[in-house]
């Protein structure tokens, strides 16, 4: 592939392209100027909770399997 191309010269980089948008929804997030900005607020949260409440749902479990066994 020659230079003229090259995604990496006209600003095509997927990697580059990917944390532009990471970037960019931080931003706004950040300001609270898009409609979008709950939504955006909302898979953090849940990104964060969901794995919590999977991890806090298996210790239950193993707590119950454990002290059903005694």
């Amino acid at each position: 592939m020659s230079d003229e191309q090259s995604p990496e010269t006209h600003g095509h980089h997927p990697v580059a392209a990917v944390e532009h948008e990471v970037e960019h929804l931080h931003d706004v997030a950040a300001v609270g100027e898009s409609g979008a900005t709950p939504a955006i607020l909302a898979g953090g949260v849940i990104a964060v909770l969901l794995p919590l409440a999977v991890v806090l749902i298996g210790l239950g479990f193993l707590f119950y399997y454990v002290v059903g066994r005694s």
